[in-house]
């Protein structure tokens, strides 16, 4: 079975600054349901997030020591792409907590962290996960795919995406509409969606597709 990536979008609703300019962040980085995900000629299909697949330890604890990126890269992090991509990761306490998966993150990236002061505030989690073809319904939702064996691969900041404003960053719980800044600007301040569906070959590299996805709204 081939693996798909996915990105889901969210929202930081708190983070913190550190002495030393770094933002902390916890948050919420998927939760069940059944999410619309678009395709390359147009139509749309839809996936199931079930419980019994998303709250394995395997998927929670994929959220763990993984990269913070600015906007999704184009191929899956990893040692060798690191440094080029990343700016920031996950914490080690990945938990499901009130049915949501959360997740603490560190940005360290001055131009990352200066665009989330000016607005980029929000989320996506970019994730690997095979498809099974199965028709049912979900909390009254029709769904085509059910997403298994999900893993973790990224935590993406990104620009203005299609969930509600009640998910957007906020800075010490201040609303979304106000541009933050931290105490001196932070010591002088110091300083899509499109995407691709990709495949894992035996190499163990990836191969595009040429399928678009689009992320789900939560």
């Amino acid at each position: 079975m081939s693996k798909k990536q996915r990105f889901d979008r969210a929202f930081i609703k708190d983070y913190n600054a550190t002495e030393e300019g770094y933002l902390t962040v916890r948050d919420v980085v998927t939760k069940p349901g059944v999410y619309p995900y678009g395709r390359e000629d147009g139509s749309i299909q839809n996936e199931l997030k079930h419980p019994g697949d998303i709250y394995s330890d395997r998927t929670v604890q994929s959220c763990n020591a993984k990269p913070v990126t600015d906007d999704h890269p184009n191929e899956p992090v990893n040692m060798k792409n690191i440094k080029a991509y990343g700016k920031g990761m996950s914490h080690t306490d990945a938990k499901v907590q009130s049915g949501d998966i959360m997740v603490g993150f560190t940005i360290t990236d001055e131009a990352l962290i200066e665009k989330i002061y000016d607005g980029k505030r929000e989320i996506s989690l970019g994730f690997m996960t095979d498809l099974v073809a199965e028709d049912g319904t979900y909390n009254n939702k029709n769904y085509q795919f059910r997403q298994t064996n999900v893993e973790v691969n990224h935590i993406a900041t990104v620009d203005q995406g299609r969930v509600g404003p009640e998910a957007a960053i906020k800075g010490d719980a201040c609303r979304t509409s106000m541009k933050v800044k931290s105490p001196e600007s932070i010591l002088g301040r110091i300083q899509k969606v499109q995407s691709q569906s990709l495949r894992q070959v035996s190499s163990g590299r990836y191969e595009n597709q040429q399928q678009t996805i689009t992320e789900p709204i939560f």
